[in-house]
């Protein structure tokens, strides 16, 4: 788990989470594997150029000041 963050009831962390470096790195790990560990399909890797955009689209609104991935 990030530190700082709480799991909420789902078992997920905050969208704010996605600010730092390693939580951002294993969220995008996570996109591209299925649960048995194995690559996904090329869909996994259009779900994670989609999240880039959407990190890209928080920064331009402000709600990040910058695109983690760019660290990760």
């Amino acid at each position: 788990m990030a530190e700082g963050f709480e799991l909420d009831h789902w078992n997920s962390l905050p969208v704010s989470a996605l600010a730092e470096a390693d939580v951002l790195r294993r969220a995008l790990a996570a996109l591209v594997r299925k649960l048995d560990g194995k690559a996904a399909a090329a869909t996994a890797w259009r779900k994670r150029a989609a999240l880039s955009e959407v990190l890209n689209t928080a920064v331009e609104k402000g709600y990040f000041a910058e695109n983690a991935e760019s660290r990760a």
